[in-house]
């Protein structure tokens, strides 16, 4: 696997068909793991589908597409000891955490844009949370038969996907000018510059799949929001200054300027609040023989 140093950052060059711009250190660990517990906390859970029960029953197989840190695969085997889990990535950030591993949970380095390597009907419950950035407009529906493939029949699919962007951005010019470099770079990638009005489509567009349920909820990053509002903005913080060597030259700026520009946004946060929308899309896989 080749990694290379870039601002004293370690990322992964040999990705394949991904235009994954993030790193796979420690300091990415860290991030990812704020980012989950600032979602969780929204949500009050790791997952919104009605799988609890098959959980605790066990046996049950569980796939996490584009892992991460591995942080949510490790605390849903250490809740369900009786069921066994899967994460892959693209990115071997999941190496960089030292935290312990469940008998139960297993991480594999996966290409998705290459299709999903399990058998069909093998999972109850596939999960796929922030892969907007790493699947083009055009990849989204072949992956999600793909998902859809290897899904048992009643088993679920769960996607969750986030706002690029804060809801108050127009009232601070700083903050929009990079949220809108940011979506610019998203259309570049030809991925989609606004992911929340597809989530839904790319479920009720698939025949086999019923039971379609969305919700939203709002990811605070105020202070007042108390500590999952400090790890959802410490979170944002660090990916938009990691993402400088990306955003600072599409901006015609320095360095200098564009760290400036994330400090002015992020004060702004912190003195008027300021948040975005998180997504979650369920539904079940019919029965074959329906």
């Amino acid at each position: 696997m080749t990694k290379s140093v870039n601002d004293e950052r370690i990322f992964n060059e040999d990705i394949g068909d991904s235009s994954y711009p993030m790193p796979i250190d420690t300091e990415e660990v860290y991030r990812l793991k704020l980012m989950h517990y600032a979602i969780k906390s929204a949500w009050k859970g790791n997952f919104s589908a009605p799988i609890k029960e098959a959980l605790e029953r066990g046996n049950a197989k569980i796939l996490d597409i584009g892992c991460g840190s591995g942080v949510w695969i490790r605390e849903m085997a250490a809740l369900y000891p009786s069921s066994t889990f899967i994460g892959i990535d693209i990115s071997p950030t999941f190496q960089s955490d030292s935290s312990p591993t469940p008998s139960n949970a297993s991480f594999q380095l996966c290409d998705i844009h290459n299709g999903l390597p399990f058998n069909d009907n093998t999972f109850d419950y596939v999960h796929q949370s922030s892969l907007n950035g790493g699947i083009s407009k055009t990849q989204w529906e072949p992956h999600i038969d793909q998902i859809v493939r290897i899904l048992k029949s009643g088993g679920y699919i769960e996607l969750q996907e986030g706002d690029v962007g804060v809801n108050n951005e127009n009232e601070n010019k700083d903050m929009h000018l990079i949220w809108e470099a940011l979506r610019g770079f998203l259309v570049d990638i030809n991925s989609f510059k606004v992911i929340i009005p597809q989530v839904k489509n790319f479920l009720e567009s698939r025949k086999q799949l019923t039971n379609i349920e969305f919700n939203s909820q709002f990811i605070d990053m105020a202070v007042s929001a108390g500590k999952p509002g400090e790890c959802a903005r410490i979170s944002y913080k660090i990916a938009l200054s990691t993402l400088r060597f990306l955003l600072a030259p599409r901006m015609n700026i320095s360095n200098e300027e564009y760290d400036a520009l994330v400090k002015s946004s992020f004060d702004f946060i912190e003195k008027y609040g300021g948040g975005y929308t998180c997504v979650r899309c369920f539904a079940r896989k019919i029965s074959s023989k329906l």
